[in-house]
């Protein structure tokens, strides 16, 4: 078993089956684009109308653009990502394009021995809801709430 560190040089892991099975009851997924131990690129192939999204920490930017593209076809994807809403791909491919978000603690992948040291997050994609946050300067938000 390994341990699982915040700078893990392993970055492609596997969902726990049990987590995926309850996701896959509501979404019915029909692709995964980033499978463990993955032997294609799910980049550059074209996804299904619901995909389950895990992908590796060191192309998490990519398979968001990825999945704004198949967004655009009318495709809907679930992300499980690292809560990082600071970072660059969370403000320009996250918040203007997710539905939904789900927030989830402590993660046990298999073949580690802890907890993921990050919080991890389900972001949704999908083309028949509307993006959830609303953005805008600071100035702006008092007018929104609060008029």
């Amino acid at each position: 078993m390994q341990k699982l560190g915040f700078y893990s040089k392993n970055d492609d892991v596997e969902t726990p089956e049990d987590f995926y099975e309850a996701l896959n009851h509501n979404y019915e997924f029909d692709f995964d684009p980033c499978p463990f131990k993955c032997e294609w690129d799910g980049l550059v192939r074209d996804w299904g109308k619901s995909n389950y999204v895990n992908p590796p920490f060191s192309k998490i930017r990519a398979f968001l653009k990825k999945g704004v593209e198949e967004l655009k076809k009318g495709n809907k994807s679930v992300f499980l990502l690292p809560i990082r809403s600071n970072s660059k791909y969370w403000q320009e491919l996250v918040f203007p394009y997710a539905t939904d978000f789900f927030f989830l603690k402590g993660m046990n992948f298999k073949g580690y021995t802890r907890e993921m040291p990050v919080s991890l997050c389900l972001v949704e994609f999908d083309p028949e809801r509307t993006p959830r946050f609303w953005q805008g300067d600071c100035g702006d938000l008092h007018r929104c709430f609060w008029n």
